[in-house]
């Protein structure tokens, strides 16, 4: 459904014009202005200059909730996506920049929450500036798991017994990913990279339910006008480790769930400067997970040796889910206790359990050899 009309390169002018004069006269756009903008970019249709410079100004005068509700509903109306019959369906997720300190979990939740009866996607790109760091697409082919080649066979998987699958940025967001190349040039995080965490490709027949991470406390009150514009029922936002979606194992930490139902106004979205949202702690410690490190620190190997920290990585991950206490267990403990917390609103301790009955029974690696095509 297209809410608004895309505008022509005069037009598209006249709105950096608006927005490019500085931090004392830049002007804010109305949403169709910010949809307008974004659906002539996607389309190909503006300059990369008047690209960049949307972006960039946007960013430096600040992004209004108008704005960024016009840019995100031109990515939706740009992005394909499917109905799947599930009960209950998790997107996760994770930052797309990926991680440059520690290796990540995330990659191997969702074989968990499948275990627990709960389907997932996961969708990433191979990397992405301004961190181009280790991200879960890179992580799960290592572990010879291949992402789904289309939206179309990845419901087949998900609607097989709770499945669980890996999508590449390219089929979620096509036209989105047609702009990394500009985005590498930019540097800086533009809007889109909030905004591309709360895309929903697939649309179950029941509970949909978002989890993604932030590092600054402005963040979740955006995603949570996100998820409410995409359609997602209830949605989880975790102060995780370099803002992913697994907290930190060593201090605690925090996430805000947020729920449709109690923050729908019929008929309106609400602005996120107008969304509160309250903060749920996360104490490793009472939880029984004791750790000195965050996460599992980064390998001994050059930061930007993406494919032997991607393969450790996949080996740390895959022995985990097999019974080999450490960081990597420990985080993909937390980390599927809170998405799957979100999904049934759980305490904690209660989601942990669960969880660490999927993993001591074996049948979260069992979900998660079932995505693997060996050689």
């Amino acid at each position: 459904m297209r809410y608004h009309q895309a505008m022509d390169s005069k037009k598209l002018s006249a709105v950096l014009q608006k927005i490019a004069t500085g931090p004392h006269l830049s002007k804010n756009l109305s949403v169709d202005e910010a949809y307008g903008a974004m659906q002539a970019i996607q389309a190909g249709e503006a300059h990369d200059v008047q690209s960049a410079i949307f972006f960039i100004a946007l960013r430096m005068k600040r992004e209004t909730s108008d704005e960024m509700l016009g840019v995100f509903r031109a990515l939706l109306d740009a992005a394909p996506h499917r109905t799947v019959n599930a009960d209950a369906l998790v997107t996760l997720a994770d930052q797309y920049a990926g991680y440059a300190r520690g290796l990540p979990a995330s990659p191997f939740i969702p074989a968990v929450l499948s275990a627990l009866k709960v389907a997932s996607v996961i969708h990433s790109p191979s990397t992405m500036s301004p961190k181009y760091g280790l991200t879960p697409l890179t992580v799960l082919q290592a572990c010879d798991i291949p992402a789904q080649p289309s939206l179309d066979s990845a419901t087949a998987v998900l609607e097989k017994d709770n499945g669980w699958v890996l999508i590449d940025q390219a089929v979620v967001t096509p036209h989105l990913a047609a702009l990394n190349r500009l985005r590498d040039l930019i540097v800086k995080r533009p809007c889109l990279s909030t905004l591309e965490c709360c895309i929903r490709p697939f649309h179950a027949s029941g509970s949909n339910h978002l989890v993604t991470g932030y590092v600054h406390k402005p963040y979740p009150p955006i995603y949570a006008m996100s998820a409410d514009v995409a359609g997602f029922d209830t949605a989880t936002f975790v102060r995780g480790v370099e803002g992913g979606v697994v907290p930190s194992l060593a201090q605690v930490s925090r996430y805000f769930p947020w729920d449709r139902g109690e923050h729908a106004q019929p008929g309106r979205i609400v602005p996120f400067d107008d969304i509160n949202l309250q903060e749920v702690a996360i104490d490793p410690a009472s939880l029984g997970v004791e750790q000195t490190e965050r996460a599992t620190a980064w390998p001994d190997l050059a930061v930007s040796d993406h494919a032997g920290a991607a393969s450790v990585c996949a080996e740390l991950g895959m022995n985990a889910l097999q019974g080999e206490a450490g960081t990597m267990r420990d985080a993909i403990r937390l980390g599927a206790a809170v998405s799957y917390a979100g999904v049934h609103k759980l305490a904690l301790d209660s989601a942990l359990e669960s969880v660490d009955a999927a993993l001591t029974s074996g049948s979260a690696w069992r979900c998660f050899t079932e995505n693997r095509k060996m050689p």
